[in-house]
């Protein structure tokens, strides 16, 4: 967390934004539990929901989602539905735990991206239209690192 914050900081966001935690981070919003396409009880609707208040009833106005991870991720040594990589984590180096994260983050962006596509469409609110969202990896040294997705 004090790597997050210093992060947020560090961009001149001090106090000036939300954040929801979830373990698994992108994995757990991506895939908890393991059928992501059922809305009912996954944590992509808790993120949704979140997003959605911000945007719809407190009139926020988010410019940016950030999709933040980080490495030796205990979640996915314990939770990941895929049975290979939750297999894989704990022995990774650390090129491939960042490979691994990697790939959940630019999912969830895909995903996050069309979210508010779909929430612009469907109620013509500028409030979401031109949502940025970025994905960035946090190392063991709390060095924070942005993918190019």
């Amino acid at each position: 967390m004090d790597e997050t914050i210093r992060f947020m900081n560090e961009l001149n966001l001090h106090n000036r934004y939300d954040q929801v935690s979830l373990a698994g981070g992108a994995m757990g919003v991506h895939r908890l539990p393991e059928n992501p396409t059922d809305p009912s009880g996954t944590w992509w609707a808790v993120f949704t929901a979140h997003l959605s208040a911000a945007i719809n009833k407190l009139h926020r106005p988010i410019n940016d989602v950030f999709l933040l991870d980080h490495l030796d991720c205990g979640a996915y040594k314990e939770l990941h539905p895929v049975d290979e990589i939750k297999k894989e984590y704990p022995k990774a180096s650390l090129e491939r735990m960042r490979e691994l994260h990697a790939e959940e983050l630019v999912a969830l962006a895909c995903r996050v991206h069309e979210f508010c596509e779909a929430q612009h469409h469907s109620t013509n609110d500028e409030a979401w239209e031109h949502i940025r969202v970025s994905c960035f990896i946090v190392d063991l040294r709390g060095q924070v690192t942005q993918l190019d997705a």
